[in-house]
């Protein structure tokens, strides 16, 4: 069970290993937000529709992350299975219910909720790249780029 996922959403019932083919949408833009989801292996891709029928891409998320957090009911964007995809999937109803005096728990969901504010201030940093090359660069390899320099900085620390 992801840990993550238990102190995020306080729910004890999960749907493990729900699948997704490439080319599938795993929720759509205006969609009731009902579930969080965690990539055990594979890709997605959130995007929205815009008004001439293309797509603007608003993140990738491989395995280990968390997608599907919204502020506000219903989804603000729609994500799709980019390779066949496997994802833990929980309930976000009653998030942080019955959590008041569970520290650890709630640290927990805080650090994930962090992680995810960090990786898209990092992709609106993207947007200002000069070059689209760069961009393609940063979301094929940004995210293991990060944990390698993250990693290293906490060897230096020690």
């Amino acid at each position: 069970m992801p840990r993550g996922l238990t102190a995020l959403t306080c729910e004890a019932t999960f749907r493990n290993d729900h699948k997704y083919s490439r080319g599938t949408q795993v929720f759509w833009e205006g969609e009731p937000a009902e579930y969080i989801y965690r990539i055990k292996d594979g890709a997605v891709r959130s995007y929205k529709l815009l008004s001439d029928g293309r797509r603007q891409i608003c993140a990738f998320y491989l395995p280990g992350d968390i997608f599907g957090v919204e502020t506000d009911d219903l989804h603000r964007f729609t994500a799709e299975a980019i390779t066949d995809t496997t994802v833990w999937i929980v309930k976000r109803h009653g998030m942080f219910e019955g959590r008041d005096n569970d520290l650890a728990s709630t640290k927990n969901a805080f650090e994930l909720l962090l992680q995810d504010l960090q990786r898209a201030q990092n992709q609106l940093l993207v947007l200002g790249r000069e070059t689209a090359v760069e961009r393609v660069v940063y979301f094929r390899n940004g995210p293991a780029v990060e944990e390698t320099n993250r990693d290293h900085s906490s060897d230096e620390a020690s």
